[in-house]
This record gives structure tokens, C-alpha cells and sequence, in this order.
């Protein structure tokens, strides 16, 4: 239980490799969608690891795992172990299904109007 604390403290200082859209950038979702902002990190809050549990695992498993994995390339079996939370993902494969789910949200998610 002691890491879960450290890592909901190092969210809530925004350290860490996580990241959603919010603040000015989640007014720029529109602008990935779009193709005018092609780097996530122009447009994404860094939140640290409490986003990957809280956002990109959700959010990814809402989309599917056959989307998912039709998008990034991985293997069927990575994407359901990394999006179930069997297994931690490396850091590049992190990013990718991050990046995944940026996208479909930046595509898919629209404000009301």
C-alpha cells in the first residue's frame, strides 16, 4: 500500500511520464484531431502514473483491445495484458497505447456544444 501513496503523491505533484488533456491543451484536442498538432505533449497535462490507471487502461479497454491492438501494431496478447493490468508495460510501449488512446480521444470525444 506505501507505493500506491508515493505514486498518488507523485500525480498530485504532476511528476511522472503520465499525461490527459486538460487545462489549455484540452481546448487543442480539436487541433490533433485535425493534424495541426501532431505531438501528444503539446496538447496533454503531465499527471504522472495516476493517469495511466485512471485514464489510458479504462479508456483503452473501452475502445477495445482489437482496436487498440490494429492501431499500434503490438501483439493482441501485449495489448490485453498491458490494458487489463496483467503486466507493466516498457516505457515505449507506455507511450505508444497512451498516444493510441490520445488520439482515438482527440477523434471520437467531442464537446457539446
Amino acid at each position: 500500500m506505501q507505493g500506491r501513496d508515493q505514486g498518488s503523491a507523485r500525480a498530485a505533484a504532476g511528476s511522472g511520464s503520465g499525461r490527459t488533456p486538460g487545462g489549455q491543451g484540452g481546448n487543442r484536442l480539436e487541433e490533433v484531431a485535425t493534424g495541426e498538432a501532431i505531438d501528444p505533449a503539446e496538447v496533454l497535462v503531465d499527471y504522472g502514473d495516476h493517469a495511466w490507471e485512471c485514464i489510458v487502461l479504462p479508456v483503452g479497454r473501452a475502445i477495445g483491445i482489437r482496436r487498440v491492438h490494429r492501431e499500434t501494431g503490438l501483439a493482441l496478447s501485449q495489448v490485453a495484458d498491458r490494458l487489463n493490468g496483467r503486466a507493466l508495460p516498457h516505457a515505449s510501449t507506455k507511450t505508444l497505447l497512451t498516444n493510441t488512446v490520445t488520439r482515438w480521444v482527440a477523434t471520437e470525444i467531442r464537446p457539446s456544444d
